[in-house]
C-alpha cells in the first residue's frame, strides 16, 4: 500500500524504535489444527476492542506459520505471559515445530492454555478479519477465561528487553 499523495512513510528501522518505546504486555496465542496439533506464536500487539460484547484484537503477521491455522480454526486463546517467562516469549516467537515441548499447558475447551506461565487467559472465536499492511488484524469475541489471583506481575517488551514492572 503506497503512502497517500504529498506524504512519505517514514523509515522501518525509525518506526519499529519508536514502536519499542511504548511498553507491551507480552501475550502468546495458541490454537489446535485439524489433526489436534497445537500451535501458538508471541504477540505483543493486542488490546480489548469492545466490554459488550466482550472483543479483543490481536494482530498477526501474515508471514506467520500459525495464521493458516488461526484462519482454520477461527478459535484461539490468548495467554498473558506473568513477569519471568521470557523464555517461552522467544520459544513461541520462533519457527518452526516443538513450541510446546517441554512447556506445561493444560486444555480448555479444546484449546492449550500456558497455565503456570501466565497471569490470565482468554478463550477467543474470530468474529473478523481486517488486512492491515502486513498482518491481518483479528477481532474475537471472548467466551472463557481466568485471571490469575493476586501475585505475579505481567511479563513486559519494552526496547527489545523483558523490565521488570513497578507499580506504584
Amino acid at each position: 500500500m503506497a503512502a497517500p499523495a504529498g506524504t512519505r512513510d517514514i523509515d522501518r528501522e525509525t518506526f519499529r524504535s519508536i514502536m519499542a518505546s511504548f511498553p507491551t504486555g507480552v501475550t502468546v496465542v495458541t490454537t489446535r489444527d485439524a489433526e489436534g496439533e497445537f500451535k501458538g506464536f508471541t504477540s505483543n500487539a493486542v488490546t480489548s476492542v469492545s466490554l459488550d460484547p466482550p472483543l479483543l484484537l490481536v494482530c498477526v503477521a501474515l508471514t506467520s506459520e500459525t495464521l493458516p491455522v488461526l484462519r482454520q480454526a477461527r478459535r484461539f486463546v490468548v495467554n498473558f505471559l506473568k513477569h519471568g517467562e521470557h523464555e517461552i516469549s522467544q520459544r513461541f516467537a520462533g519457527k518452526g515445530e516443538g513450541k510446546f515441548d517441554g512447556v506445561s499447558h493444560g486444555i480448555k475447551d479444546g484449546l492449550p492454555v500456558l497455565d503456570d506461565h501466565v497471569i490470565a487467559h482468554a478463550v477467543c472465536t474470530t468474529e473478523n478479519e481486517i488486512e492491515a499492511g502486513d498482518h491481518i488484524v483479528l477481532i474475537a469475541r471472548v467466551s472463557d477465561g481466568d485471571v490469575v489471583a493476586e501475585g505475579p506481575q505481567p511479563l513486559l517488551y519494552y526496547r527489545s528487553d523483558y523490565p521488570a514492572w513497578s507499580p506504584s
